[in-house]
């Protein structure tokens, strides 16, 4: 019997790719097992319902110690839920994923009588080690593993583990060498695991080729059940920097046809024009009025860093996030529309197919002419409006057009404060997990600014 535990914290999509995959693979005699190092009640919540309907064993944890403290935990045998009968334990990071259908197999095959450990890979960087995103040990070993504290609670601690060690510390190669050879299960650019989350050498071109190989094998479409169906139960989570000016968006989000969103409106810094008392005035309790501390301008992006950073605790319940600006207007099917791009649960991000906007008309006027090019410097006698076919390309989307699955929204983050950080932001996600997880749905939906 061989248990694949696969410890995941914060990647909902990573799990359901995992999920997606197993289902295609030779699982006899193994069992999946979803380690949750979890944040918040909600987000166990969100796990526990999506391993249940997919009849996976989940496991949560409060999230403490990592990946490493979570092992620990196994190892001692004091993680509550985990399965006590098995022969072999496969241990997965959530970001390495099955290349081979047989992957399992692949892995019990070089166990003999002299080998105690099967690894994805046996690095030289820094010192060798055993790589601890995919590891096959013996269970009767697990016992005898020695870590240096009783509770492994930082990342010093995991990496001083997995290859740094200290006067008190013994890593992990160090202890499994003792018991026997140590074996890759195959050289790392035909190994039947791939560990999408290392760079390495020559990381990013691996990173395509192991991709495009892992869509190739695992080619079925998803039939995984999605946790977020598109229904009246997932809620849209809005975030829209603003400064004293009243957003129009109000009104366009109130006659969405789809009912629950809800509107976080941020204003930069303190707000002295009564806008707090006008936004109440609308009696909404979706719309939702936070002030910062100070301004930050850099055209609201500290803002919606700030949001996606904290918004666990901002939108705790919600499913998918929209990034937007006050003076946008989302046509009232937007909601509506956006959520059947969901349908496909393979699907990260549904975007509309196209948005009116005034760059189309902008950039074929005489402002070049004028030395105007430049964002920012409009002529308002020729500023007039066109649509835009939008693409996954820069200037040819917008962070409007798109709805999020909160997850990865969460996961990427908004880290450039760039004119064009929208388009860095949608560049993040495309190059984690490509385009084909990207869906247009037929619609001009967005009128922005």
């Amino acid at each position: 019997m061989v248990v694949v535990a696969v410890i995941v914290h914060n990647r909902l999509g990573n799990v359901q790719e995992w999920v997606r995959c197993w289902k295609q693979c030779n699982t006899e005699n193994a069992q999946l097992v979803i380690i949750h190092n979890y944040a918040n009640i909600n987000d166990r919540n969100e796990y526990e319902k999506f391993c249940k309907k997919n009849n996976i064993t989940y496991v949560p944890r409060v999230n403490v110690g990592y990946d490493i403290g979570a092992f620990q935990d196994v190892c001692r045998e004091r993680l509550d839920g985990f399965p006590t009968e098995f022969d072999y334990l496969l241990w997965c990071t959530d970001d390495i994923l099955p290349m081979n259908k047989e992957f399992i197999q692949r892995f019990l095959y070089p166990f003999k009588e002299d080998v105690a450990c099967v690894c994805y890979e046996l690095s030289q960087e820094v010192m060798q080690h055993i790589r601890t995103t995919g590891f096959m040990l013996r269970k009767r070993d697990l016992a005898n593993i020695v870590f240096a504290v009783p509770t492994i609670t930082n990342k010093e601690e995991c990496y001083e583990f997995e290859h740094k060690r200290k006067s008190r510390t013994v890593t992990l190669f160090e202890q499994v060498v003792k018991w026997g050879r140590i074996a890759q299960v195959d050289n790392i650019e035909n190994s039947p695991l791939w560990d999408s989350g290392h760079d390495g050498i020559l990381g990013k071109l691996r990173f395509k080729r192991r991709e495009r190989e892992h869509k190739e094998i695992f080619t079925e479409l998803p039939v995984v059940i999605d946790l977020n169906p598109p229904s009246e139960e997932n809620k849209i989570t809005f975030i829209c920097p603003i400064f004293d000016t009243f957003p129009e968006i109000v009104s366009s989000l109130i006659n969405q046809t789809y009912k629950n969103w809800e509107l976080l409106l941020i204003h930069d810094g303190p707000n002295s024009t009564g806008l707090r008392k006008v936004i109440d005035v609308i009696n909404d309790s979706r719309i939702k009025f936070i002030e910062t501390e100070e301004r930050k301008q850099q055209y609201g992006h500290p803002i919606r860093q700030y949001a996606l950073d904290n918004i666990d605790i901002l939108a705790p319940n919600t499913s998918y996030i929209c990034i937007t600006n006050g003076d946008n207007f989302h046509v009232p099917h937007f909601c509506e529309f956006l959520l059947k791009g969901f349908e496909n649960p393979y699907i990260l991000v549904s975007f509309c197919s196209q948005f009116v906007h005034s760059y189309d008309s902008w950039q074929k006027t005489t402002i070049i002419e004028n030395n105007q090019r430049a964002c920012g410097h409009m002529d308002w006698e020729v500023y007039k409006y066109g649509i835009i076919d939008t693409r996954l390309k820069l200037g040819y989307i917008d962070c409007a057009c798109a709805m999020i699955k909160k997850d990865i929204a969460k996961e990427v983050g908004w880290r450039s404060m760039d004119h064009s950080s929208d388009w860095i932001f949608f560049k993040s996600i495309i190059d984690k997990y490509g385009e084909d997880r990207w869906k247009s749905v037929r619609g001009c939906l967005l009128s922005h600014n």
